[in-house]
């Protein structure tokens, strides 16, 4: 009789503490988001357009070495080739890391194959009425522009700008040369759209940083507008600001 009393109480108490712990939180799927690849960053990071934001996205169970460590050349050339600048990414996003990166698997984005439809033997009755000719819509190329009059902007140059037109946006990719000696070490360029009467239609900002001599970094731009609307292109950059080498007090160069 004692026994079965004590078993009782155990079973009790057992259920009282099993009601007495809350629920658990349960976990949200990843997100799954469309992104267009801007440039790589390393050899775990690239850089690409998020819903119309230039974001930072760290590849999810991926670590390649840091910069300065064996093998960091390969893992960024490797990831690069991976997905090309220009290419559209497919993100499964599950969280964002301490240093704001998203942190997501990356896919290239593919296109759904066309379902093959049963061939159906041609009414020879009626004629076949020929479709219409239509133009496929190509990308179209923005000559090349020195971002400033000034020497402190002449020596940079946008270069390879191309347009091309989605549904119910613009996207402009291309690159940023620096034909200067010197190393730039940061610039805020701007990207301007004017209307057939010269009215300024919108302004995207972009910001470079550290281009060597001879070197490049990519560009890609994504405007609301359509094609029609825009009748010339401007990029500038006001204010770049360069390594320039210096003499130092003890009679060496400096960098600052």
């Amino acid at each position: 009789m004692r026994l079965s009393r004590l078993f009782l109480a155990v079973v009790l108490c057992a259920s009282l503490v099993q009601a007495a712990r809350p629920p658990r939180a349960k976990k949200k799927a990843p997100a799954q988001k469309s992104a267009i690849m801007i440039r790589v960053v390393d050899g775990d990071t690239l850089m690409a357009v998020v819903d119309g934001k230039h974001e930072r996205v760290r590849l999810r169970d991926i670590s390649a070495p840091e910069k300065g460590q064996p093998g960091y050349a390969k893992a960024k050339q490797d990831l690069a080739k991976r997905f090309p600048s220009g290419c559209r990414l497919k993100l499964t996003i599950y969280a964002r890391d301490k240093y704001a990166r998203i942190v997501a698997v990356v896919e290239r984005e593919k296109r759904a194959p066309q379902s093959a439809k049963p061939k159906q033997a041609p009414d020879k009755s009626v004629s076949p009425a020929r479709p219409p000719k239509v133009a496929p819509k190509k990308a179209r190329t923005i000559p090349d522009q020195k971002l400033g009059s000034k020497p402190t902007a002449k020596w940079l140059v946008a270069r390879k700008l191309k347009i091309e037109e989605g549904v119910g946006f613009l996207l402009i990719t291309g690159e940023i040369k620096n034909e200067c000696f010197n190393t730039l070490r940061s610039a805020e360029c701007r990207v301007k759209a004017y209307d057939k009467e010269d009215r300024l239609l919108a302004v995207r900002t972009f910001v470079v940083r550290n281009i060597a001599h001879d070197e490049s970094q990519p560009l890609s731009i994504q405007f609301r507008l359509s094609s029609s609307a825009v009748a010339r292109w401007v990029i500038e950059c006001p204010k770049p600001q360069w390594y320039v080498p210096q003499v130092g007090p003890t009679g060496g160069f400096y960098i600052h």
